[in-house]
């Protein structure tokens, strides 16, 4: 394979072992070039598969709430987490531990996302919810958590457009870092995280 060609295996993969195994297992069928001129069965197969990926994983209640903090925001670090969430550290590194093994989130440097392989999927997911109010009073935590260790140069860098999209998703008054780095694109990531959640009041 040319370096070119793992580029595009690994993009069309999108990093998620399960993806990577099937595609090994098509490529060896297939070919590398022919793979990657038509590889619609494949998309078709990763998209279907996801759902049924993470369908099939029995989820505690702290696994839940974490999840659906990560679908809310782009990242997290760990503080944030079990502080917006009011959960024990310990219980939370567990249930952290086993979602990465599970390749459900990803983590690096104590930021933790969704992995972008099943994010669709974990939206979808009816066992990923929190009630409204709950929800609110999660966002507005994460908000007023993230502001205040920003200003004081606690929370990593990293954290800004999380930091922002919190505190406009929960009408907060946005501090003055917020208000001078506040993008149409903040804006639009809130716009279609609440579109395909079905959220049309809140999208619109």
């Amino acid at each position: 394979a040319t370096e070119d060609q793992v580029a595009k295996l690994f993009e069309i993969s999108e990093g998620h072992p399960y993806n990577i195994y099937r595609m090994i297992d098509d490529v060896k069928e297939r070919g590398i070039s022919a793979f990657l001129a038509s590889p619609a069965d494949y998309l078709e197969w990763r998209h279907r598969q996801s759902s049924e990926y993470v369908e099939r994983i029995a989820l505690t209640e702290i696994d839940i709430q974490i999840l659906y903090l990560l679908t809310q925001l782009p990242e997290l670090d760990f503080e944030t987490i079990v502080s917006s969430l009011g959960i024990d550290p310990a219980e939370a590194s567990l249930a952290l531990h086993h979602l990465s093994y599970l390749h459900m989130i990803e983590g690096e440097t104590d930021l933790f996302r969704i992995a972008p392989a099943i994010r669709v999927a974990v939206e979808r997911d009816r066992r990923v919810r929190l009630p409204n109010e709950r929800r609110s009073e999660v966002i507005s935590l994460v908000a007023r958590s993230l502001v205040l260790r920003i200003e004081d140069g606690a929370a990593p860098v990293g954290l800004l457009d999380t930091a922002i999209i919190s505190a406009v998703d929960a009408g907060a008054t946005l501090p003055a870092f917020a208000t001078a780095l506040l993008l149409p694109s903040h804006k639009v990531w809130l716009a279609k995280r609440h579109y395909d959640q079905r959220h049309w009041t809140d999208c619109i």
